[in-house]
């Protein structure tokens, strides 16, 4: 029986040490297999106080999602290129000021989440990123888009919510590949007739936005399921809501949304 104790007290010891998810920082410090992780996560209190994304992930190189919030990197040094595998990368409410260029390095990456944070610049090495599918930079005031995101082939969702966006960067336009456009809750005045570009889109939210009108173009994008406009000034003239569903034969939804 003592022998069997001692058995099973090894085999849990060795199951904890190659854990392939990793949920705290006790976890990453006592992780003796750091090869063997897939899924690092933490989430608010767990990262509360977190300056800097622990040297010990740069040694993940098999790590495919990671996901921090609510940590105060400001400055992130981390070298993503130690990550060659990394497909998922959420990093929200973060006090990021900068992207670092490594991170364009991770050319399996389909899917960004630097919601809430303070970045305006990201590079045009971006543009390496060609199997990316979802980009969420909801929140981050003052953000320029890149001209190269129109390089993005793959590039279904982009959210930029929030962003302090006084019009749609024009670059939006070029990624024909979008189903998925949301930039609610920016001082935007109007939609410019290019929205016709993007043929593949599906879903508009233009919720908290200055519009008061819609362009005729949209009918090009034949298959737009929904229009998002909560809380717009085109929202309250019902007159012309009823008119633009006749008109472009889309809905006009006007009850909240998720974004």
């Amino acid at each position: 029986m003592k022998f069997l104790s001692i058995i099973t007290l090894l085999t849990f010891s060795l199951n904890l040490s190659a854990q392939t998810e990793l949920r705290s920082i006790e976890e990453i410090e006592h992780c003796t297999h750091p090869e063997a992780v897939t899924l690092l996560s933490l989430w608010g209190q767990d990262a509360i106080g977190l300056k800097e994304i622990p040297e010990t992930v740069s040694q993940m190189v098999n790590l495919k999602e990671l996901m921090i919030s609510r940590a105060d990197f400001c400055k992130l040094n981390f070298d993503f290129s130690k990550l060659p595998n990394l497909e998922k990368l959420e990093l929200r409410s973060c006090g990021i000021d900068s992207v670092p260029i490594s991170l364009f390095e991770c050319r399996k990456l389909t899917y960004i989440d630097l919601s809430n944070n303070r970045i305006n610049f990201i590079s045009e090495a971006i543009k390496n990123l060609d199997q990316l599918t979802w980009l969420d930079l909801l929140s981050n005031p003052g953000l320029v888009l890149p001209k190269e995101i129109s390089k993005l082939k793959q590039l279904k969702l982009l959210k930029i919510s929030g962003c302090q966006l006084e019009k749609i960067p024009d670059v939006v336009f070029s990624c024909k590949s979008l189903t998925d456009l949301i930039i609610g809750k920016n001082p935007i005045k109007e939609v410019p007739p290019d929205i016709g570009k993007l043929v593949n889109l599906k879903q508009l939210t233009l919720d908290e936005t200055l519009i008061e009108d819609l362009p005729q173009e949209l009918k090009k994008c034949t298959k737009l399921e929904s229009i998002y406009i909560k809380a717009t000034p085109l929202s309250k003239n019902e007159k012309r809501v009823k008119e633009l569903e006749k008109e472009l034969g889309k809905t006009l939804v006007l009850y909240p949304t998720m974004f």
